[in-house]
């Protein structure tokens, strides 16, 4: 299981763009899952926006085998 913060929340580094972007979060978490060698098949979950970002993810990275909810 891998849980994380964006940029500017929790524990995450300061959010230094503003406004944020879904595709940014998107790019964001591919690259952490990437340097975190966390292999797919990924289960995504978000709530509220998040849903829509992980939706976003699902699209852009059909290849890495994925399933949402």
């Amino acid at each position: 299981m891998c849980v994380y913060d964006r940029a500017g929340l929790g524990w995450s580094e300061p959010n230094l763009t503003q406004p944020r972007t879904s595709h940014q979060s998107v790019e964001e978490l591919h690259t952490l899952l990437t340097k975190a060698g966390v292999k797919p098949p990924y289960l995504l979950v978000g709530h509220s926006s998040g849903g829509a970002n992980m939706r976003l993810y699902a699209s852009q990275y059909s290849a890495d085998g994925w399933a949402w909810c």
